[in-house]
């Protein structure tokens, strides 16, 4: 093809294409925004998260899996935060069905003294995080050292 018929090939090309989107009203579709996951630990100890997310599970029974813990958060040999340390993970929307905490603890190698949390926290799309949300999951202590749990929506 010469050089002239291949410029007005793609000259229809791109004709056909805004043809396209004229013809579908001018919408360009556009994934759905990502969601923002923030792990803080705020207990002053070594921090067991237990953060567990799914593309398919909608309840507690097959989010709260193996499969589904995040365990490669870091490059240690253990799934545990440091005192202090924040992690942020971006998760496709359409990859985040579930997400959750079920009994985190926290660990202190001083006294040796492991603290867990009992409860377990449960989320699903559309009916407690929405695409594009920020939920932070803030693990801190109380007054007495008792480990707590904390879910922020932005």
């Amino acid at each position: 093809m010469a050089r002239g018929s291949m410029r007005r090939a793609w000259l229809w090309a791109g004709a056909l294409g805004v043809g396209a989107i004229s013809a579908l009203g001018g919408c360009v579709v556009t994934p759905p925004a990502p969601v923002t996951v923030v792990l803080a630990n705020r207990t002053g100890t070594d921090l067991t998260p237990k953060f567990f997310s799914s593309a398919s599970a909608t309840t507690t029974a097959s989010l709260f899996v193996y499969n589904n813990r995040l365990v490669d958060f870091n490059n240690r040999a253990f799934d545990e935060m440091r005192a202090g340390e924040v992690i942020t993970l971006n998760f496709d929307c359409e990859e985040l069905r579930s997400m959750g905490v079920q009994r985190p603890f926290i660990f202190d190698p001083i006294s040796l003294t492991i603290g867990r949390l009992e409860d377990e926290v449960f989320l699903l799309r559309d009916n407690g995080f929405q695409c594009g949300d920020l939920v932070r999951f803030v693990y801190d202590t109380d007054e007495n050292g008792a480990l707590t749990l904390d879910v922020e929506f932005e």
